[in-house]
């Protein structure tokens, strides 16, 4: 290793960039499918599924910037994603990027938990789950801004109805 590399941290480079490229053929596999939006994040848990070191290596280590738009910003599929969630959901830019930013937050949280190997997902349970994290988030995003946040739990504190009533028809 070290004919090649002068130090660990070049070698890490060198392997992050490799990971890279294998992390961006599934990201331009998920971003062919329909819908797009979910294509991705599917493909983001299959990433971390099949190369849990690789996604580790990307995704589940310090960042000196933790700043989820600059991150996203980083990836390199943002326009697209942005692109086709505006288009699928009718969405502005900003309400396109708050839904990236949230969708991904959970997708990381299922790649997460499926790259360390502390639980498994088929492929059916996380379409499922990400088709229904994400028609909760587009609802929030149609409901009227003082009802998205209305119901903040407290503790011990019950809310009187149904989910019904906190959400907001369409």
């Amino acid at each position: 290793m070290f004919n090649y590399f002068s130090t660990l941290e070049e070698l890490r480079d060198a392997a992050a960039k490799q990971a890279r490229k294998l992390y961006n053929s599934y990201a331009e596999k998920g971003l062919k499918m329909t819908p797009a939006f979910k294509g991705f994040a599917i493909e983001y848990i299959r990433f971390a599924i099949d190369e849990p070191s690789l996604f580790r290596l990307l995704f589940m280590r310090k960042a000196e910037n933790t700043d989820i738009s600059s991150f996203l910003n980083q990836e390199g599929h943002i326009e697209t994603i942005l692109g086709a969630a505006m288009e699928i959901f009718d969405l502005t830019h900003d309400e396109a990027m708050w839904l990236y930013e949230n969708m991904w937050t959970y997708a990381h949280g299922l790649a997460a938990l499926s790259a360390s190997e502390m639980m498994k997902f088929s492929d059916e349970e996380i379409s499922e789950r990400i088709g229904t994290v994400c028609r909760g988030l587009v609802m929030s995003l149609k409901a009227p801004k003082d009802e998205r946040t209305k119901i903040i739990p407290k503790i011990d504190t019950k809310i009187p109805g149904t989910v019904e009533d906190y959400i907001t028809p369409v």
